[in-house]
């Protein structure tokens, strides 16, 4: 079957250009652009009304919903640490009481920074059972932990760091 594509556009049906507006064509996509030159704001689109009205304030709010929308991306990270403090002569527990202030600083900065938007440290802990330390047991059992509790606490991991 053939399938007919029509585009119209504002240039298409007259309407003319606002004043203070330039109509380009973009070398790189072949596709129309529309710029303001005393605000030095560019955009893809024919200018609405009220763009054109403001096209400042335009460029002001496409600005802050772009940030918005990088915020929105960025990444929740779980880190996954199993845990067992059997031996004394391991200092488990020394380990521990340095990894999480460390760790929660280099995050830390991470948030403020804008590269992450949220983490969480899930200490996963095997109890004195007499069995072996199996740490891929507790691997999966703070994978598991962690990705119910973010689906139910927003935002929802998407990076895990074992």
């Amino acid at each position: 079957s053939n399938i007919l594509i029509i585009i119209l556009s504002m240039i298409d049906s007259g309407v003319p250009i606002p004043k203070g507006w330039t109509r380009g064509v973009s070398r790189t996509l072949n596709r129309p652009y529309y710029f303001h030159r005393a605000s030095k704001h560019t955009q893809w689109h024919f200018p609405t009304p009220s763009e054109a009205s403001d096209p400042v304030g335009t460029k002001q709010r496409m600005s802050e919903e772009q940030h918005s929308k990088k915020r929105k991306k960025l990444n929740s990270v779980a880190i996954i640490v199993p845990y067992r403090d059997l031996h004394a002569a391991q200092n488990r527990a020394r380990h521990l009481q340095k990894f999480i202030p460390h760790m929660k600083k280099v995050l830390g900065n991470l948030v403020e920074s804008h590269k992450i938007q949220d983490y969480h440290i899930y200490i996963i802990e095997q109890s004195d059972d007499q069995r072996k330390f199996n740490r891929g047991k507790l691997l999966n059992i703070g994978f598991d932990y962690a990705l119910k509790r973010s689906e139910k606490h927003p935002p929802r991991h998407n990076v895990f760091i074992f």
